[in-house]
């Protein structure tokens, strides 16, 4: 088993994933520090432990999509909605992990595309969500198509694209439903529209939304609250579900019994994980 630490750049968050390196060691875990999505540890890590806010989880889940490598979050940050435990619990928390006592949950990404002209560019997954938004003080028009129905013609301030993760974040502080993380849906969520004319919508996972721009003010493209290009008159963005998801590490802390102690064997020898 090999197990791979990252933390945002706090010391509390630092000093603990020190000690969770050290604490690893002792049950005959071997683990690595890393900092930078092109660690040679990633291509060999069987799980990720992150110590940080929901910012850190996705960046670190941008690093590892497609490695189907689960990640446990521990949240350092002030929301932690992609977090499974607090900090306090990580020491009993690292017990069952340890012993395979945990479950993995397979979360939906997004792929988005950009068609500047005959360019194409491919942005990376995202987790949470893709915003077109304008970035003058000025509404923008964005013509939008799910799938082959009649377009819309939206104007406003901008359009949310969020898998069911993201639909705790920027979606619903714009207004949009909040969805299982289970579930196979997209969230499409306006941003500030004129008329009201369309309300937030839950469509399938396997929906094309296609949205092109046709006002002239400048607009921003951002992929889990990293702005990616600039967007001008003409341009189209295109959002599916990715072929790869990211997969979260759920541990229920309740049911810690005297088997959880330290006396821990086998280490090497772990229980399959459990993809639901």
């Amino acid at each position: 088993m090999k197990v791979i630490i990252a933390s945002k750049d706090d010391m509390r968050a630092r000093a603990m994933a020190v000690e969770l390196n050290r604490r690893l060691a002792i049950y005959g875990v071997k683990s690595e520090l890393i900092e930078k999505p092109l660690s040679a540890a990633i291509k060999h890590a069987d799980l990720a432990i992150v110590l940080g806010g929901d910012g850190t989880i996705l960046r670190v889940a941008h690093w590892l999509a497609g490695k189907e490598i689960p990640i446990l979050g521990v949240n350092f940050g002030r929301v932690g909605f992609l977090s499974s435990i607090e900090p306090e619990q990580l020491w009993p928390a690292l017990e069952l992990l340890i012993k395979g006592r945990y479950q993995v949950e397979a979360r939906t990404m997004l792929a988005v595309s950009v068609q500047k002209g005959k360019d194409v560019r491919l942005m990376e997954p995202a987790l949470n969500d893709m915003v077109i938004k304008v970035i003058s003080p000025q509404v923008m028009e964005i013509e939008l198509r799910i799938n082959n129905s009649p377009a819309k013609h939206l104007r406003g301030d901008g359009i949310i694209c969020a898998t069911p993760t993201g639909s705790t974040a920027y979606s619903l502080s714009a207004g949009g439903p909040v969805v299982d993380a289970s579930l196979p849906a997209l969230l499409i969520t306006p941003i500030c529209t004129q008329l009201k004319l369309l309300p937030p919508v839950v469509v399938n996972a396997d929906a094309q939304i296609n949205c092109k721009i046709i006002s002239p003010h400048p607009a921003c493209l951002a992929v889990d609250g990293e702005v990616k290009t600039t967007l001008d008159r003409g341009d189209r963005v295109r959002i599916c579900q990715a072929s790869e998801a990211a997969h979260i590490i759920h541990i229920d802390l309740q049911p810690i019994s005297k088997d959880t102690g330290s006396n821990l064997e086998n280490v090497d020898s772990l229980p399959s994980l459990s993809i639901i």
